[in-house]
């Protein structure tokens, strides 16, 4: 009952249109109430968030994207598109192509697919909407092409550590 009463309230909220960060707290929080009582939700809400936000993992993100944005003033990521421009350009849907393959290289230089997709976004895009590219497919491109860096650098991880996986 109370996981019926949560997801038609989840669903109600979405169809009027309020942000999806905005559900998810009033919707989690009333879950918490239902099931635990007020005690159990102050007492997730007020230990949770701060321990999520104090997290290693986040601290990396915004240094990723700096370093993104090294790479953007330096030229690196513009000369990269246009090598990969370049080689496969001149086919249909190139500059998607060489849209994934600048990705695939800016992966294997960061390894952060958030910082990938932000170079992408400020490199690629507009040369694919000058193109005449949909901005909806341009736009699935880059995002996709950015997903690319957390898979690219695994094995050179294991490489360097003198791991014999293969």
């Amino acid at each position: 009952m109370t996981a019926a009463v949560i997801t038609a309230l989840l669903f109600a909220l979405l169809a009027i249109g309020i942000p999806v960060a905005f559900i998810l707290v009033v919707t989690g929080a009333l879950g918490l109430y239902l099931v635990g009582g007020w005690d159990t939700m102050v007492g997730v809400l007020s230990t949770a968030p701060p321990s999520t936000a104090a997290s290693y993992e986040l601290i990396s993100v915004p240094l990723f994207i700096l370093m993104a944005e090294f790479v953007i003033m330096s030229g690196v990521a513009d000369n990269l598109f246009k090598a990969a421009a370049t080689w496969v350009g001149r086919v249909p849907g190139g500059l998607g192509m060489a849209t994934a393959l600048a990705g695939a290289g800016f992966g294997a230089i960061s390894g952060s697919s958030t910082a990938a997709a932000a170079t992408l976004s400020s490199t690629t895009m507009p040369a694919m909407l000058k193109q005449g590219y949909d901005p909806r497919l341009a736009g699935g491109v880059v995002a996709i092409s950015g997903t690319l860096a957390m898979l690219i650098p695994l094995r050179s991880r294991w490489s360097c550590t003198g791991s014999s996986r293969t």
